[in-house]
């Protein structure tokens, strides 16, 4: 008795419908090429049908359908999330979609063109040659440790302000030297005498 009350209640448990998951459909065809695939959530059942809808993201509208058991060959199938993801995939792909990971961690499908497009810039912003990190010298870091020197002022940079003084001032020092070479020439000669 135990095992009729316990064989009862697994087959009241497996026509419980979960809306959370997905399911497979396989609608019969006349000929084996005409039947149907259909995937999606059970909104409700009724009787001998299930109020389906269609589980296909690439859609912009909800679809909901209506199939008959005597219409199907094999379902409700549970979909494992490993086999709605692979499928998923799939259909994002025969539209022209290609999965990504955004910045963020999370997947999303965007047109396989841009995707490709920023692969390829992507790896070309890699391959380019990569800039020389700022390097301190060894040396510069032992003056990090030593208290300041007081910086001595710069001649040549005070030389170099007024070219046209200098020059001047070196042409009156000449003109010194030639007259005090000549007053000492003069000078010599005169005692000489």
């Amino acid at each position: 008795m135990a095992m009729l009350i316990l064989l009862i209640t697994a087959m009241a448990a497996a026509d419980q419908i979960d809306p959370e998951l997905t399911y497979e459909f396989v609608q019969r065809g006349s000929q084996p090429i005409e039947r149907r695939q259909v995937f999606g959530r059970v909104v409700q059942r009724r009787g001998d049908s299930y109020l389906v809808e269609i589980d296909a993201p690439w859609e912009r509208t909800r679809r909901v359908v209506t199939l008959r058991e005597d219409m199907l060959e094999a379902g409700p199938l549970i979909e494992t999330p490993a086999m709605r993801d692979r499928r998923i995939e799939e259909g994002w792909a025969e539209r022209g979609y290609a999965k990504v990971t955004t910045a963020s961690g999370d997947t999303a499908f965007v047109v396989a063109r841009v995707a490709e497009l920023a692969q390829r810039a992507r790896r070309a912003g890699l391959d380019a040659e990569p800039r020389e990190p700022n390097r301190i010298p060894p040396e510069a870091l032992y003056a990090l440790e030593l208290p300041p020197v007081p910086a001595a002022p710069d001649v040549t940079q005070a030389a170099d302000t007024f070219p046209v003084a200098r020059r001047a001032a070196q042409g009156a020092l000449v003109l010194l030297a030639a007259l005090l070479a000549v007053l000492i020439a003069k000078m010599t000669l005169v005692e000489e005498r």
